[in-house]
């Protein structure tokens, strides 16, 4: 058969030609758009349709026909192939959409291809790079200056061009547009070698189809612009400094405010301490400094101011860094005779020496082995408790669970993040969120004898933190406190304890602690978490009162929780890093198998916090942060609105997979992602100009904008510079400033265009985010001279799994992620570095065993429900028992049979974020309009995922091997890439990208949740056997998505669970099973007057919420 002959069975006919003369190979990987029709006898009907798909030639990865006729297309060629049964689907057709014996006709337009190993740097594969040889220095900007080695390679032959030097926008090659080398040169390391394929329209006016470009990149100058004193002053018209790189340091350690460094200024010897004063004849202080901030020891480079009539430039070279922290340490305040620091090291945080290792709390009372422990988190978001009796786990508790406000915030509740005009408007604010019981104590207050009005205001103003954060400990600590008492008396009559008290629900309860532990903070935190933990004494009785460090207490919890310290051998890098705590935004540990103790890899990560600036690109979406319509209104107030805020960048990682990475976004992105600053320059428009960040005004209370002055966004259209104003202000440097921006495009004029530059930035951010984060370890681990065999991710950042399951597989080392990683279980932590869990238990299994130590079913009121109120519930809308009829058969038919979204509530709710089972919604995988219905039911954007929870068992049959699959992934910790066959037949645990974010089941773990999978992998095997088709590999997996109402923490109110067959999309929900044994049907439940006396709003209302008290949500 001739070279581009089809075979009979597949016929082609040519819609428009292409260009050129070459055509895919096997093994390359093809971009095209295709619409797919069955050939029927009437008339054909249009299966499918695609704007863009790819795939790799020869892989099966699509139809034979499809793999043969686009192996005859060239680029740009549109054709119809039409293809007889046996070059389609044949005898088994496609579950849900083709028919067996089949023939099939495609329009199919080959957009480009790529061989093997080649990377596609513009999203039209215009320009195709493969890496000859890889680079290890750094990477060059459209501003930096280069030298690098070129040849080219045109269908008449080579040509050498040798060497050139110059600034990466400037530099010239034959008649190619600067735009295409720019491309090129900015995606390469210095030290690499690469060829690059370059096609129209990147070829500019020459009249060749393709040309080949070989680049060597010799040297990077980099140049970039000194932004720290611009950026902390909110100086408009502060001088622009740039500095361009002559030499690389070594190491990572860069100075920061107060550090003392020893550096030549133009081959003079300087020494002097940062920001606090400059030697006297320093040429260009203040430039000389902003350049330092940059650099490592043995760096030099070349700084320039851009005013003409100061002096134009000096080169600096760093020689000396002592890092000097007092302005980050923590200070502990208040009442401190009765605090002592454990695990400190001085009196001060351990970030100021950074060699502490931890010796774990030794109780004192030696006739008490094990200690009483509750440990408290009482300081920003995901507030809780935890009470420990050694290292057994008595009781979790997340205050937005039980208080049913997610992200619970004291700072909101209390109204401590509202900017009160003066003692009425405040007065004013009370009243209307119901806290009379504190408004008397404000209105009371006297002027001091001579005292005039002003001072008496500022006076006034000042008590309002106390009685207003008085008045919250009353009603929010102490009925949570109440439940954590009773369930800590439940278990410590399970473990035979002598301190065991009869539940008594309904009246009191009381314990006597040994420790309470609790979290230090830093600097104004101090004061704040200073005085809440003076507030909530009344309601705690302990004997002592400790601190522990922010981190520390994070990486207690993942190391102790993870099969690493249960088993030999391991030695174990432990990295925490979130938004930031009391000693640093980012810190690393060792731990070795067996040893609760940590120690610390030096001082934690103060200047920079990685879950801020991640945070904050969420924000700058449009698509996420300002709902629907596209753009029509401004985003959540950061800091004012938690739970708002908190949750786009969950919503941001799962937006990222409906775009593309644009490589000329990668410097970009990298300083932004690195240094918190944001060159427009670094961005460009793909319709021309630059992406910046633009501003918004809307000051109109009518218009839904915000009297309140501290959150009013400034005129749209200005330059970035303009949004800065207000945001440095007497509360100090503070974020809020970003969340006024959104990211935008030049040109970019239709609302397609900009939501497609919105989930292009977000695909950029994540790539880049993943790999900044994958070489600042490697880098510390280099420095450290350490090489662990395993890891460990914890602190908020770690709810990331894109980036858990970059670093896993990046590192190639085994991985664990606690199912608390955030703030919810410092308290944990902090309780386990008073007294560790045993390292010889639970040996081989996945984790501590802590992830269903929440509370059991509770009423409205937080009251634990008993079995008897259950059944009551039961009689009252009708439920069946289902306990004595086959449960595990019966549920698996109505999942798999039926195709029921069936809601579970059992046992112990999860401690952590993630739905484990426990208070799930589940489904079946196989269909994939299942998991529309459940985004339909849980008011979710179409492109969120839907988890799978999976018998352990199975999970190599459903993911590409890695090590983050080593141990199980119990608690959704990584989003692995799917084996190929799971899209076709699973299509509803697919994400977007071909990955999905796991939950594996152990039989020892979760023997319910295991059974119920067994009865799903025999009935879906079942079901696709009736339907005269065959599984590749039977197994049981489920979707499996957290079970709580619209903008609602993770439901553990039956009433609350049931009252969603009463909403608006609520015909979605089949089945309720409560514990296991009652299980509640839609209509029976409605007809038995369940939703008689329930006023839901109308789908998709964007009416204010409230609190269960009636409050309205601030």
């Amino acid at each position: 058969m001739a070279a581009f002959e089809l075979p009979d069975g597949v016929s082609k006919r040519i819609v428009s030609e292409g260009l050129g003369s070459k055509r895919p190979c096997s093994g390359d990987e093809v971009h095209v758009t295709f619409i797919g029709w069955i050939k029927a006898q009437a008339e054909d009907v249009e299966f499918h349709r695609l704007e863009e798909f790819h795939f790799t030639m020869g892989a099966q990865e699509v139809n034979q026909g499809m793999d043969l006729g686009v192996a005859t297309m060239r680029k740009g060629e549109v054709a119809m192939l039409d293809l007889s049964p046996e070059f389609a689907y044949g005898a088994e057709g496609v579950p849900g959409k083709i028919p067996p014996h089949c023939a099939l006709t495609f329009q199919v337009t080959l957009l480009w291809w790529k061989p093997p190993g080649a990377s596609a740097l513009t999203a039209d594969g215009g320009v195709l790079k493969s890496l000859r040889r890889a680079g290890s220095g750094p990477k060059p900007g459209s501003g930096s200056t280069v030298v690098l080695k070129a040849m080219v390679a045109m269908e008449d032959g080579q040509q050498e061009l040798g060497t050139l030097e110059g600034q990466v926008s400037d530099l010239k090659i034959l008649e190619l547009p600067a735009r295409t080398l720019e491309i090129c040169v900015t995606s390469m390391l210095e030290s690499e070698k690469a060829e690059m394929t370059l096609a129209a329209p990147y070829l500019g006016d020459s009249s060749a189809c393709s040309m080949s470009l070989e680049l060597e990149l010799l040297k990077v100058m980099v140049v970039q612009e000194c932004s720290y004193f611009k950026e902390k002053t909110g100086e408009k018209n502060f001088p622009k400094m740039t500095q361009k790189w002559l030499q690389e340091g070594v190491g990572s350690d860069k100075p920061t405010a107060l550090s003392k460094v020893t550096a030549l200024v133009d081959g003079r010897c300087y020494s002097w301490t940062l920001m606090l004063g400059d030697p006297e004849d320093l040429p260009k202080a203040e430039a000389v400094e902003c350049g330092l901030l940059n650099m490592t020891v043995g760096a030099r480079c070349e700084v320039s101011v851009a005013h003409p009539e100061q002096l134009s430039s000096v080169v600096v070279e760093l020689r000396g860094l002592e890092r000097r922290l007092q302005g980050m340490a923590c200070h502990l305040m208040g009442s401190a005779e009765q605090w002592r620091a454990v695990g400190l090291g001085p009196k001060v945080s351990d970030i100021s020496n950074g060699t502490h290792v931890h010796a774990s709390y030794s109780f004192e009372n030696l006739h008490r082995r094990k200690p009483l422990t509750i440990a408290m988190s009482l300081f920003g978001h995901s507030m809780g408790f935890a009470a420990t009796l050694g290292g057994d786990v008595l009781a979790v508790l997340e205050l937005e669970r039980y208080h049913k406000i997610r992200y619970f915030d004291l700072r909101v509740l209390t109204g401590m993040n509202e900017n009160f005009r003066n003692i009425g408007h405040l007065c004013e604010w009370v009243m209307d969120h119901r806290q009379q019981s504190c408004i008397e104590r404000l209105t009371s207050m006297e002027p001091e004898p001579d005292e005039d009005d002003a001072s008496f205001e500022i006076r006034a103003m000042k008590q309002r933190e106390k009685v207003l954060y008085e008045n919250a400990m009353e009603r929010y600590m102490k009925p949570a406190l109440h439940q954590l008492c009773q369930l800590a008396h439940l278990k410590l009559r399970v473990l035979g304890d002598r301190r065991a008290q009869d539940a008594d629900p309904a009246g009191s309860c009381e314990i006597q602690y040994d420790i309470a532990v609790s979290p230090a903070h830093c600097l104004s935190s101090s004061q704040y978490g200073a005085m809440l933990v003076q507030l909530i004494k009344p309601y705690v009785q302990a004997s002592e009162w400790l601190l522990v460090d922010h981190h520390h207490a994070h990486a207690a919890m993942g190391w102790l929780d993870s099969p690493f310290y249960r088993q030999k051998g391991y030695s174990s890098l432990i990295l925490s890093y979130d938004g930031g705590g009391g000693d640093g935004n980012l810190r690393l540990f060792l731990g070795k198998s067996g040893d609760h103790n940590l120690k610390a890899l030096g001082p934690g990560q103060a200047w920079h916090s990685y879950g801020n600036v991640y945070e904050m690109a969420s924000s700058l979406v449009r698509d996420l942060a300002w709902g629907t319509p596209y753009g029509s209104k401004p985003p959540c107030p950061y800091g004012k609105k938690t739970s708002c805020q908190m949750a786009l960048a969950g919503s941001f990682m799962a937006f990222a997979a409906i775009g593309n990475v644009r490589e000329e976004w990668r410097p970009g992105a990298q300083l932004y992602l690195s240094r918190g600053l944001w060159n427009e320059k670094l961005w460009p428009s793909p319709f021309g100009g630059e992406c910046t960040l633009h501003c918004f005004l809307n000051e109109s209370s009518v218009d839904g904008g915000d009297p309140d002055w501290w959150y009013r966004y400034v005129t749209s259209g200005q330059h970035v510079g303009g949004c800065l104003d207000h945001a440095y202000t007497r509360r100090g440097a503070s974020y809020s400033g970003w969340t006024r921006y959104y990211f935008a495009c030049d040109n970019s004029d239709s609302v397609e265009q900009s939501q497609q530059m919105d989930r292009d930035f977000a695909a950029t951010i994540q790539d880049e985010f993943d790999q900044e984060i994958l070489t600042l370890v490697r880098t510390k681990l280099d420095v450290a001279e350490v090489v662990p065999n395993s890891l460990v991710i914890t602190g908020g950042s770690a709810m990331n799994v894109k980036t858990n399951t970059a670093l896993a597989r990046g590192l190639n080392l085994p991985t664990h992620v606690p199912p608390a990683p955030g703030d919810a279980g410092i308290p944990l932590g902090a309780a386990w570095l008073m007294h560790p869990p045993p390292a010889d238990q639970r040996v081989g299994l996945q984790g501590a065993g802590v992830q269903f130590t929440g509370a059991p079913l509770t009423d409205n009121k937080g009251q634990l429900l008993t079995p008897s109120d259950l059944e009551d519930l039961a009689q009252r809308y009708a439920a069946t028992r289902i306990q004595s009829m086959g449960s595990f058969e019966l549920l698996a038919g109505l999942l798999i049979r039926s195709e029921s979204i069936v809601a579970v509530a059992r046992g112990g709710a999860e401690f952590g974020p993630r739905a484990l089972g426990h208070r799930s919604f589940l489904a079946a995988a196989h269909r994939g309009e299942l998991k529309e219905r459940l985004n339909r039911l849980k008011h979710r954007k179409w492109y969120r995922p839907c988890a799978p929870i999976v018998a352990r068992e199975d999970l190599e049959l459903l993911f590409e091997p890695g090590p983050d699959l080593a141990y199980g992934i119990p608690y959704m910790s990584f989003a692995p890439p799917l084996q190929k066959w799971v899209k076709k037949w699973l299509p509803g645990i697919t994400h977007l990208d071909g990955t999905a974010r796991p939950q594996t089941v152990d039989r020892e773990d979760d023997p319910w949740m295991h059974s119920l999978l067994h009865a799903v992998r025999q009935e879906m095997a079942q079901k696709f056997q009736d339907s005269g088709t065959e599984i590749p590999h039977k197994v049981g997996v489920l979707i499996n998505t957290s079970l709580n109402p619209k903008g609602m923490p993770i439901a553990s109110d039956p009433m609350d669970i049931l009252q969603l067959f009463c909403a608006p999309e609520g015909r979605e929900l089949d089945f309720v099973l409560l514990e296991e044994t009652w299980l509640f049907e839609r209509r029976t439940a409605m007809l038995a007057g369940l939703c008689d006396h329930i006023n839901i709003g109308p789908a998709g209302s964007d009416a204010p919420g409230s609190f269960p008290d009636g409050l309205p949500v601030i």
